[in-house]
């Protein structure tokens, strides 16, 4: 009896657990253009890809206006 017992409970655990809602993704990223032409292109490779996957996946990209600095420069 306990064996039963304790199986159910095992059983009503991990369902809970399986049905659970796994948390959102969350990034901040940080760019600037006043860097080197090679990583200014990559930055705008990324922008591009992260733009057309948040379009498949509904997610939020705001990526800033392009020419902008997001850095304090010192």
């Amino acid at each position: 009896m306990m064996k039963k017992i304790f199986c159910l409970t095992m059983l009503v655990m991990l369902a809970t657990t399986v049905f659970a809602q796994q948390p959102k993704f969350k990034v901040l990223a940080f760019y600037t253009t006043t860097v080197e032409s090679d990583h200014v292109d990559f930055a705008n490779d990324a922008i591009k890809h992260f733009t057309a996957l948040a379009a498949k996946k509904a997610l939020c990209l705001i990526p800033p206006p392009i020419g902008t600095s997001l850095m304090m420069n010192t």
